[in-house]
């Protein structure tokens, strides 16, 4: 089980919520300096102390995030930052 697992409906698409996701990617590279790679329509991410990815379907995004033990201590903001960005971005593309 991943440390902080976030899932949020959408009526975006796949499409729609595909371009989401790759704004959230921009921010968590900036904040947590992880890679990303689309494999189908999984985007995974590693770096230092984190890894994860964020599974897009037609009407849902989950996203699973692994911590390691220095970033557990900031497990909340990170979940906090993870949901603001994914609820930004969600809503930007339905707009």
């Amino acid at each position: 089980m991943a440390d902080i697992e976030i899932s949020r409906s959408h009526s975006l698409g796949t499409s729609g919520a595909r371009t989401a996701v790759e704004k959230v990617a921009s921010k968590l590279h900036e904040k947590l300096n992880v890679d990303t790679e689309w494999q189908g329509d999984t985007l995974h991410f590693e770096g230092n102390g984190a890894n994860g990815n964020i599974e897009v379907k037609e009407q849902h995004v989950y996203l699973a995030l692994n911590l390691n033990f220095v970033l557990k201590s900031m497990k909340g903001w990170i979940r906090n930052e993870a949901e603001k960005y994914l609820d930004k971005y969600l809503a930007q593309a339905s707009a």
